[in-house]
């Protein structure tokens, strides 16, 4: 039986948005012994099995799934799988550190492709909730952090690796988020903004070169180009936009896209690797 949070005296003054909040759940999740008996009785055995094993695996219970534990029934299952238990300290003969084998599979660090047709990144050392159970704790909940852009990457060149104009470009991301403003056309213009159509190709491609010592998609391409109008049913609209450029990154902001990061060196624009912004915004 689901425990209403409100009967929860740490919780009793949380708003039904703020405990919808997939954002204020993880912010407050149950991480200390000293938080988790303001919500659950625990014995004095199951307290000292908390202490030792956490050496092992933190700990870390949203206070939604909280909720869902049965107070009465230590043999809960879901109780179970988020409480540590001093059995965990306990290593056997049988046990592995890599029980699915996926070290086997994992042709370079961080990725683990074991089936043809997919492939699993392992881009963070943190999780909502740590299972009792894990198959991956030899590296997920250790430090419960983020890995860096160095972590997840893979750079033939290191110098690659290191954004020369990081400072600059970090704040002019915070001066989009600062700026309120919509975007909108001058009432009084010289030109019309339009689907672009197969007769322009020719324009495009003219332009495109122009601009463009080198690109990192094929837009001097006729064919490349004709393909990319004839998609229409977009539901997903993104911008890979230079991270240095104010003027490309505010319109964006002012269009209601969302940024979601940086690229490091990623692109070859005009004879030289650059950072490139992500800007993502949803149609339906």
């Amino acid at each position: 039986m689901i425990t209403n949070y409100k009967d929860i005296p740490i919780w009793k003054d949380i708003t039904e948005q703020q405990w919808n909040d997939w954002k204020w759940q993880k912010k407050n999740r149950i991480t200390t012994l000293e938080k988790l008996k303001k919500v659950v009785s625990l014995t004095p055995s199951e307290c000292e099995g908390v202490k030792q094993s956490l050496g092992k695996l933190q700990m870390a219970i949203t206070p939604y799934y909280a909720t869902l534990f049965d107070k009465n029934n230590k043999k809960c299952p879901i109780r179970r799988q988020a409480i540590p238990s001093i059995n965990e300290t306990l290593i056997l003969n049988c046990d592995r550190n890599d029980p699915l084998h996926e070290s086997k599979d994992s042709p370079v660090k961080g990725i683990t492709h074991r089936y043809p047709d997919r492939v699993l990144f392992l881009i963070t050392h943190r999780c909502a909730m740590y299972c009792r159970h894990c198959t991956r704790r030899r590296f997920a909940g250790n430090a419960d952090k983020e890995l860096t852009v160095a972590d997840i990457s893979y750079f033939i060149d290191k110098k690659r690796q290191i954004s020369i104009n990081a400072e600059k470009e970090d704040s002019i991301i915070q001066m989009c988020k600062n700026d309120s403003k919509e975007f909108s056309l001058p009432k009084e213009q010289d030109f019309i903004v339009r689907q672009a159509k197969k007769s322009d190709i020719p324009q495009m491609i003219s332009l495109f070169s122009f601009v463009f010592e080198t690109y990192p998609s094929p837009v001097f391409n006729k064919d490349y180009l004709e393909i990319e109008l004839n998609k229409r049913n977009f539901r997903v609209l993104y911008s890979l936009s230079r991270a240095i450029n104010p003027g490309i990154n505010k319109v964006l902001s002012r269009l209601k896209y969302n940024y979601t990061g940086r690229l490091i060196n990623n692109c070859d624009i005009c004879g030289g690797y650059e950072d490139m912004n992500i800007w993502v915004k949803c149609l339906k």
